[in-house]
């Protein structure tokens, strides 16, 4: 009986450590799956930047009026400020890396012979994304392109 007497708060106390250390995991499990969330969209913001980026780029690389020696030497119709879903994009400057004469096309079967030699332009488009919303940290999105054209577009 004097046993039974020293026992009787021990369950009491035991069972109050297991809802402690239960509430514990719970807490735990609730800050990991919020910081898992925060990580996510962070992750989705900086997706959603770069192809805000890549869209503008795109459209600088479908006209062909940014890569000729005019717009080289001035500015390309398409550089300058866009904004994309809320995104502040800036293009560069389109900088021309290198040129050489195009292979496997001949003067011949040109519909203006007299018009030269075609060339290959490699180019470089660079975009930097900011949100506009948040103010976040900017983000550089570079792409190369190849332009072939009658007149190397290269200064």
């Amino acid at each position: 009986m004097a046993d039974r007497a020293k026992q009787r708060g021990v369950v009491l106390v035991v069972s109050l450590i297991m809802l402690v250390v239960l509430t514990l995991l719970v807490v735990a499990a609730v800050n990991m799956s919020t910081t898992n969330l925060h990580i996510v969209r962070n992750m989705q913001s900086k997706m959603d930047a770069r192809d805000a980026a890549e869209q503008v780029i795109n459209q600088v690389v479908s006209n062909v009026n940014n890569f000729t020696m005019s717009s080289a030497s001035t500015s390309a119709p398409d550089s300058g400020n866009h904004t994309v879903d809320g995104y502040q994009v800036t293009v560069q400057q389109p900088v021309c890396i290198s040129a050489t004469p195009a292979r496997g096309w001949e003067q011949q079967y040109s519909i203006n012979p007299t018009a030269g030699t075609r060339y290959n332009d490699n180019w470089s488009v660079t975009a930097q994304v900011t949100g506009v919303v948040t103010n976040s940290e900017t983000s550089t999105v570079t792409q190369g392109v190849e332009v072939q054209q009658m007149l190397t577009g290269c200064p």
